[in-house]
């Protein structure tokens, strides 16, 4: 059942993101002018579905599709608009920083499952003896 709601919010979260994009495809093929400047706010969009799905009631595992799509939000907003003089080429590292805080939070998310299946006790719960 719990397969269910993941596969749900993630198709949900493509969903828009797809329907949001075809539209604007689209519109393009259809004749309508967008202005360019639109375009440099894509990383806005993906800021916005990834705050959604961090915010949505789940698991802390099924947050973490939300924490990628927040990163590369922010490394699209960072390297668009030069925050801190960073661009696309110099900004790159912060995608391997996300990597490794994604590894870390998967590692703690995935101990703390394991420990509620097993019915284990947290280190300082008082219940082992020395």
């Amino acid at each position: 059942m719990m397969r269910d709601k993941r596969s749900t919010r993630g198709r949900l979260t493509w969903g828009l993101i797809l329907l949001i994009g075809g539209a604007f495809a689209l519109a393009i093929n259809l004749g309508f002018r967008i202005p360019r400047d639109f375009w440099d706010y894509w990383p806005f969009l993906l800021i916005i579905l990834g705050a959604i799905q961090l915010a949505w009631p789940g698991s802390p595992r099924e947050r973490l599709g939300g924490y990628w799509l927040l990163v590369v939000g922010i490394y699209g907003w960072v390297s668009q608009f030069e925050i801190f003089g960073l661009n696309y080429g110099t900004s790159w590292p912060l995608l391997i920083v996300a990597v490794g805080v994604r590894m870390v939070l998967g590692s703690l998310v995935r101990g703390r499952a394991a420990d509620s299946q097993n019915g284990s006790n947290p280190p300082n719960s008082g219940s082992h003896t020395l």
